[in-house]
């Protein structure tokens, strides 16, 4: 759960720097014209997947602040887009520690539910509601599919920092109880 205090604090603020920027580097094309990944996607996914939908909103908040501000597409679409990314993962984490499960071990079944609550969450409902106020249903579903595809490859990608973190945290402790 995140809890408000130094430590929550200091990881949500350089999160957000470093989210704000990485929405000033250019995306990386997947499929050229279709699918990019976008490094900042990667950051509110892992804000979600650490500190529950709380640091994921606040993170996801202040990353997608930074690409409201940047301009380039309707602002609405990376500051709801941003908060969502936080929400998804966020959301699989509070509900996993809500029924008592170990998030020490980030197995098959929490990699997906963090990839696929991301892609629909975070990826596809942003960019389809905000289309929604300007273009028929199918256009707007349309246009959120890249969105998902790109949120789920970078979820892929977080999970495989998270994954390699947990790595590195426990040879870290390993390491820390035999001085």
């Amino acid at each position: 759960m995140f809890n408000l205090n130094a430590k929550s604090i200091a990881l949500v603020a350089v999160l957000s720097a470093i989210g704000a920027s990485l929405r000033y580097f250019t995306a990386i094309p997947l499929i050229p014209g279709f699918v990019e990944l976008t490094p900042s996607f990667i950051i509110p996914i892992l804000a979600g997947t650490w500190m529950g939908m709380r640091g994921g909103i606040s993170v996801g908040f202040l990353v997608g602040l930074s690409g409201a501000f940047r301009g380039g597409e309707f602002p609405l679409i990376p500051l709801l887009g941003n908060v969502m990314l936080g929400i998804g993962p966020g959301l699989v984490r509070d509900v996993a520690v809500h029924e008592g499960l170990d998030l020490n071990k980030l197995n098959l079944k929490f990699a997906l539910a963090y990839m696929f609550a991301s892609a629909i969450i975070g990826g596809f409902a942003p960019t389809f509601m905000v289309s929604l106020m300007f273009m028929p249903l199918s256009y707007a579903a349309y246009i959120a599919i890249p969105d998902a595809f790109s949120a789920f490859i970078a979820a892929i990608v977080a999970v495989m920092l998270l994954k390699c973190m947990y790595k590195c945290v426990k040879t870290y402790l390993v390491l820390e109880k035999s001085f």
